[in-house]
């Protein structure tokens, strides 16, 4: 397995942003955004999602399955997936509608901790196949994030 990149990268996702903990902490659950999304937190950890103040888990726009459809501008978040034997292990993954339709598209999901893209065919444990054909705004995207 490669190194986590994509540290700068625009359309990438992180989990490890400081400015995303006063926000985990209003929803209550981990949460991972792209960086682009990262870069539009508030001083105090509020993140407004299409003109909505993202105060609590309730304000979030949550989709069990994003797969881009509607406005590419919009966020969706995808709900906290399900790792093993019927435990919640990942954060909910917030992400551009065109970043979720390059997906869908190209037959890629998140791994359930939102830090690997991979084919949605493979195994979500042991080595999964990465994708490396999606297109970002500043070239093809790492499929490893931090």
């Amino acid at each position: 397995m490669g190194l986590p990149t994509g540290a700068h990268h625009p359309d990438a996702l992180t989990c490890n942003a400081p400015q995303l903990v006063p926000l985990a902490k209003a929803v209550g659950s981990r949460i991972c955004a792209q960086n682009s999304l990262v870069a539009t937190l508030g001083e105090k950890g509020r993140l407004s999602l299409g003109g909505t103040l993202i105060k609590s888990y309730s304000d979030l726009p949550i989709s069990e399955q994003p797969n881009g459809a509607g406005n590419p501008n919009a966020v969706t978040c995808q709900e906290a997936q399900l790792e093993t034997e019927g435990r919640w292990g990942g954060p909910i993954a917030c992400a551009h509608n065109a970043f979720r339709a390059k997906l869908n598209t190209g037959g890629c999901v998140l791994t359930p901790d939102a830090r690997v893209i991979m084919f949605s065919w493979t195994s979500k444990k042991l080595n999964p196949a990465y994708c490396w054909h999606i297109m970002g705004r500043n070239g093809f995207l790492p499929p490893r994030f931090f």
